[in-house]
């Protein structure tokens, strides 16, 4: 039987590094890696593909975080302040919302 290895991959000081977000950034890694290495064989200028690259992946985190928040808007349209939290929770206390 395999066993979970829990969401908490690591923990750097008070920080929790979950492993949901290791594989975003892998995922993102290797996607940047091999579409700047087919560019350059294309003969394409890898640089533009990075400048774009940028633009889409905070456009699409942005864009991710904005449909969750939309869609829970029931919870966020109370607590306003933690529409920026990453967490995905209220962080009662943290940045002065309370």
């Amino acid at each position: 039987m395999f066993h979970s290895p829990g969401a908490i991959a690591l923990h750097v000081g008070p920080i929790a590094i979950r492993w949901y977000g290791v594989l975003m950034a892998s995922a993102m890694a290797l996607g940047l890696w091999l579409g700047h290495r087919d560019a350059r064989r294309r003969g394409i200028d890898p640089e533009s593909l990075l400048k774009a690259a940028e633009l889409a992946l905070l456009g699409g985190l942005v864009g991710a975080r904005l449909y969750y928040v939309l869609f829970n808007l029931d919870y966020y349209g109370t607590v306003a302040c933690s529409v920026a939290s990453s967490s995905g929770a209220a962080m009662p206390g943290a940045g002065g919302c309370r």
